[in-house]
């Protein structure tokens, strides 16, 4: 059985907890609905973090086999922005071409 699958009977049971939105009289009850709540909610932030993940990869099909997995390229916004509120300075080196002329630029 697959993940999707098992995950799908522990949401069916969940549905119906949602719906009712009763008011709990029995500890025991409320704990295990509180319990399986927490864990579908768990696993769908786990399972979403790992399609997330995969939808990051290319592949290239025109090109002949062995054809390799890449992964996009991401920027991290917190380092970004932290560089940006610090103004830590980087050197980058640029280079640009145009038609037979190519410049390049240090900073």
């Amino acid at each position: 059985q697959g993940a999707s699958s098992r995950l799908q009977q522990h949401q069916t049971n969940l549905i119906p907890i949602l719906r009712n939105d009763a008011t709990y009289s029995s500890v025991i009850v409320r704990h295990r609905d509180q319990q399986l709540f927490d864990r579908v909610s768990r696993i769908t932030h786990y399972l979403s973090h790992a399609q997330h993940a995969m939808s990051d990869i290319l592949l290239n099909l025109s090109r002949d086999p062995p054809r390799q997995l890449r992964a996009r390229l991401f920027i991290i916004p917190s380092l970004v922005q932290t560089a940006r509120v610090q103004a830590v300075p980087i050197d980058v080196t640029v280079q640009a071409s145009t038609g037979s002329r190519q410049t390049t630029s240090t900073s």
